[in-house]
């Protein structure tokens, strides 16, 4: 079945084209911060490698050792992501936009892939159905935190069990027609998700910051991908460096004094590592507190 504008209004009219300087941003961000939960793609076995049988089946092995140990994640949260993988599968099967013995996670993926992703979480979290109206209020609907999940579980379904990393979704300047890169870091989906995180703040839900606190950053800014200026710096990152510099990093004695020229009194130093301190061990919780979710 096509996703065709008739019969799903809902979908299109969720993924209308931003149309301030303001909702732009807000997308570039999402498909950023969501290129900083992957690192690039595991390294591939070539398909018409003229490698020994042998040698290829070692290759093959050590490839999927590399994937294992560089997953990133609690074997717990895999887990749940593979749940959810499966889960996408059977309800697109059960709507009738796979058929059987198909799957959205392909290689390469079907060029629908970012919508399909879309449809799927629209139908668990969203208040609006994919034909455009209401849900009634007593119909179940997951948070935003689950929409957030769910969207993790299909970039690493693509990014990491695929292979296809964290480059974002776009078409390629050399073959048209031919889609490249992760579905899920796509403008696409990105799109829905800030749309959806403003049905939900309006709706009174609390929702999750889409660009909160990493402690890497991992963004490929790419021509093909145009909406994607630059990734922002993590945070971590920067309050790293800045206290590791000389004049922030040295603890010294109390000098009376007022700081009209802009200096920073070397005993200021204690009370901002303490509060670095602070600020890194409750990102070490939180983390821990998202992954056992």
């Amino acid at each position: 079945m096509p996703l065709d504008r008739e019969t799903y209004p809902g979908l299109y009219n969720a993924l209308a084209t931003p149309d301030t300087a303001l909702e732009l941003d807000d997308v570039a961000d999402d498909v950023a911060a969501e290129q900083e939960t992957l690192t690039s793609g595991s390294p591939e076995v070539p398909a018409n490698s003229s490698a020994s049988a042998g040698i290829t089946d070692g290759l093959s092995s050590l490839q999927e050792t590399l994937k294992h140990v560089s997953k990133g994640i609690l074997d717990s949260t895999e887990s749940e992501y593979k749940r959810l993988i499966s889960n996408c599968d059977t309800f697109l099967k059960e709507r009738g936009l796979l058929q059987d013995g198909e799957s959205l996670f392909s290689r390469p993926p079907r060029r629908e892939a970012a919508y399909l992703i879309v449809v799927w979480i629209m139908d668990a979290c969203d208040s609006v159905k994919l034909d455009g109206t209401n849900k009634p209020s007593t119909d179940e609907r997951g948070l935003y935190g689950h929409a957030q999940k769910m969207r993790a579980a299909m970039t690493y379904a693509f990014g990491h069990l695929q292979g296809l990393g964290n480059l974002p979704w776009h078409e390629s300047e050399l073959h048209s027609g031919q889609m490249l890169g992760n579905p899920s870091v796509s403008v696409e989906v990105s799109s829905y998700m800030c749309s959806l995180r403003r049905r939900k703040v309006q709706a009174g839900k609390v929702a999750v910051s889409a660009c909160a606190i990493t402690s890497v950053s991992t963004v490929f800014p790419s021509a093909a991908a145009p909406l994607i200026i630059a990734g922002p710096q993590c945070i971590l990152e920067r309050m790293y460096h800045f206290n590791h510099r000389p004049e922030n990093w040295a603890i010294l004695d109390y000098q009376p004094g007022g700081r009209g020229d802009g200096s920073i009194n070397g005993s200021d130093n204690y009370q901002r590592l303490i509060m670095w301190l602070f600020v890194g061990n409750r990102f070490v919780e939180f983390s821990k507190q998202n992954t056992s979710d």
